[in-house]
């Protein structure tokens, strides 16, 4: 007996060929997948504060002191995953102790942007 699925109605609405999205969200998925791959993963800016263990505040001040790469996909920007855990590795001392992986959770999906 196999598992019954119950698909999203508003998927049947999307295109499934490449050549049938919109040129624009194309570009950006490919400028997405390049830079995905060149940092090893990004992370979505309203996560990185829990990431890192410090305050919104003070992942603001760390972001312009260290001038962190980021760049802005689909409505959300998005840091370079490496070099912020290259970061987390070198910088442990300052900020508090670990990480929240709740907090981070929930950052994503509220409506703030960092």
């Amino acid at each position: 007996m196999g598992a019954a699925t119950t698909p999203f109605e508003f998927l049947k609405d999307l295109p499934q060929r490449e050549e049938d999205m919109d040129p624009g969200i194309v570009e950006e998925l490919k400028m997405y997948t390049a830079d995905f791959k060149e940092h090893d993963g990004l992370l979505i800016g309203s996560a990185c504060p829990a990431l890192l263990g410090v305050s919104k505040q003070r992942f603001s001040q760390l972001k312009d002191e260290y001038k962190f790469w980021n760049k802005v996909y689909f409505g959300k920007k998005m840091y370079s995953r490496r070099q912020l855990e290259d970061f987390y590795k070198v910088r442990r001392a300052q900020g508090r102790p670990g990480h929240s992986s709740a907090a981070a959770i929930k950052a994503v999906f509220s409506s703030e942007d960092n």
